[in-house]
């Protein structure tokens, strides 16, 4: 659990530096229509946490 927490850390760190131009090109290939992917509860997980040993 603690290493996807690290990596969603450090990939909205990696983020936070790009231009208004690749933020908008990285949600058109994702969410090309702009959706609200919140507020209509179509929140989607792109990345899946590993799972822990039993």
């Amino acid at each position: 659990m603690f290493d996807f927490v690290d990596l969603a850390i450090n990939r909205e760190k990696q983020l936070k530096g790009y231009s208004r131009a690749k933020k908008n090109s990285l949600i058109n290939q994702v969410n090309p229509n702009w959706l609200d992917l919140y507020g209509n509860g179509k929140i989607e997980i792109l990345a899946s946490p590993k799972k822990e040993p039993d």
